[in-house]
């Protein structure tokens, strides 16, 4: 869980005292100008089939500091990296996150609209020739997504779309 600009940590319940893990630090004011804070804006999530963690990552100052892109975090819990626009995404805000049932993995952003990814196991490979990005969405300001059977659901600023998951593009 993101803690804004605070810290980055998950949890086990499973036990009579729930034991907590601080992934990223941050100063106790919750400095944004400190190298980690990036990581603890967090916007969205979803886990994967294979067990990995994805974070869509926002920011606390849109005109100073960008978001960086999407973070993964793998079965055991370990950082692995942030895919950003350099490795294809259409963007960094990642207001929607969701995988469906074959494991795609679905990004929707604030503006540019919506991509999806099929996740096999193992590392993830997100770039250019494995993320998608479907025509129809672009500018849409994404807030929500939302697989359910062969639909795809999209919540916006203002209106809810409907889009078949089984269209490549």
């Amino acid at each position: 869980m993101g803690s804004w600009t605070t810290a980055f940590e998950s949890f086990v319940d499973d036990g009579p005292v729930p034991v907590f893990t601080r992934h990223w630090d941050v100063v106790p004011n919750g400095d944004v100008n400190q190298p980690n804070a990036g990581h603890t804006w967090v916007y969205s999530a979803a886990e994967d089939t294979f067990g990995g963690r994805w974070f869509g990552l926002d920011t606390a100052e849109r005109d100073t500091y960008p978001p960086l892109g999407l973070s993964y975090y793998d079965p055991g819990g370990s950082y692995v990296r942030v895919f950003d626009t350099s490795d294809g995404m259409s963007g960094l805000f990642v207001r929607g996150l969701d995988v469906d049932e074959n494991g795609r993995l679905w990004l929707g952003y604030e503006g540019e609209g919506v991509d999806f990814v099929n996740l096999t196991a193992g590392t993830p490979i997100l770039n250019a020739t494995t993320i998608q990005h479907i025509g129809a969405t672009d500018n849409l300001l994404v807030r929500a997504i939302h697989p359910y059977g062969d639909s795809i659901w999209v919540a916006t600023t203002s209106t809810l779309y409907r889009y078949s998951s089984l269209a490549n593009t």
